[in-house]
């Protein structure tokens, strides 16, 4: 209707200025180009929690019938129709906003709502996060925060890229994909503060990675960390050498010593590793039969596409599975000491630990309390 408006409007300062008498309106509509009016459902509810006060109904009807917006009562508010030139009104948020313009927005209030925030219990069975944060800190680890946008570039070298989800409508190349992982990441940190004269890097990050599947997408909370350099900071007490395997899969069970007695059933396998896993010095970590991660050294060939002068050991977990953990429990005291034997074992070079550990407790049964290895003796 406002073209017809502003024609009538026209039409009348012409007869205003010049006189004269006009002729009659015709019309001529493409009803396919007009775009149809759908009706705006208006709640009283709601306009007066958005606005923060309830304004009469008598003044909101005044307000949107003097816009030529058509009303219909209903039992909780309106349903308007505002004319085909107001395009701008398409939803009930567009309508409290002409209302609250016309009352008046010096008497809309300005406090803040006062409700208290509920505190939320950490779940007993779940090691809170914030301890899994300290203990990383305690080990001179740094928590980074990463982007979940990557690009194919920095995928790539992972073999990571087909395991992407990408955008349909990137920003740009570089944040062309949802990160399968949070490891090509947290390694491009680790990059930059190599690069700007740090030896002794340790970083850690807590996120989502983002992976395909045929029915609907998965979000998975995960734990990443990544070290290099020397394994304790330089000091006169220590002589100085590179961080190890077992170094850093101490600190790993670190972070695993928080489950408490859940740490019974883990293990570590050198099978099946991921193809960015340097194939003799990595590992998964398992729990029965769910596997709870990886750990180990980057591939040399990796190391070298990335351009790393030292080995990096890198690791990834679900944090999920890695946060469950039993309840301690009350047990009887045992009626008799214990005792601790020390056992030398002869076994051949390709012989595992894991495999030796495994055959040991199946042989003691419910009678051995705890099983460690402390010494390993090579030669003849």
């Amino acid at each position: 209707d406002l073209p017809e408006r502003a024609l009538e409007r026209a039409t009348a300062l012409l007869l205003a200025v010049c006189g004269g008498r006009a002729g009659p309106l015709q019309r001529a509509e493409l009803p396919g180009w007009i775009a149809p009016r759908a009706s705006i459902r208006l709640r009283r509810e709601r306009l007066a929690r958005v606005l923060g006060l309830a304004i009469p109904d008598g003044d909101v009807e005044r307000i949107l019938l003097a816009l030529d917006i058509k009303l219909a009562r209903e039992t909780d508010g309106w349903l308007a129709l505002a004319p085909t030139r107001r395009f701008d009104l398409a939803r009930e948020e567009d309508l409290i906003e002409e209302i609250a313009r016309i009352h008046g927005y010096a008497r809309v209030p300005s406090s803040l709502p006062s409700e208290a925030m509920p505190v939320q219990p950490d779940a007993q069975a779940r090691i809170p996060l914030r301890r899994l944060r300290a203990v990383l800190a305690a080990r001179d680890y740094r928590e980074a925060v990463n982007m979940s946008l990557v690009g194919a570039a920095l995928l790539a070298p992972w073999h990571m890229l087909e395991a992407s989800l990408p955008l349909a409508n990137p920003l740009s190349a570089e944040l062309a994909c949802m990160r399968p992982s949070l490891l090509p990441g947290l390694l491009a940190t680790l990059r930059a503060n190599r690069n700007r004269q740090q030896s002794r890097v340790r970083l850690f990050e807590i996120g989502r990675s983002f992976h395909p599947a045929p029915a609907v997408e998965r979000e998975v909370e995960r734990l990443a960390l990544v070290a290099c350099g020397t394994a304790s900071s330089e000091q006169w007490g220590l002589p100085t050498r590179a961080l190890d395997f077992h170094d850093f899969k101490g600190d790993i069970e670190a972070v695993l010593a928080l489950r408490g007695a859940d740490t019974d059933g883990l293990r570590f396998v050198a099978d099946g590793l991921p193809a960015w896993l340097h194939p003799g010095r990595g590992a998964r970590l398992l729990d029965g039969t769910r596997e709870l991660g990886v750990i180990g050294a980057l591939h040399p060939l990796l190391e070298q596409t990335l351009g790393l002068e030292t080995s990096v050991y890198a690791a990834e977990f679900d944090l999920a599975l890695l946060r469950a953990q039993t309840l301690p429990r009350p047990q009887a005291l045992l009626r008799f000491p214990g005792v601790r034997r020390d056992l030398a074992i002869v076994v051949a070079e390709a012989v595992t630990w894991a495999q030796v550990e495994a055959q040991t407790r199946a042989a003691a049964g419910e009678v051995l309390a705890e099983l460690r290895l402390f010494d390993v003796y090579r030669g003849t």
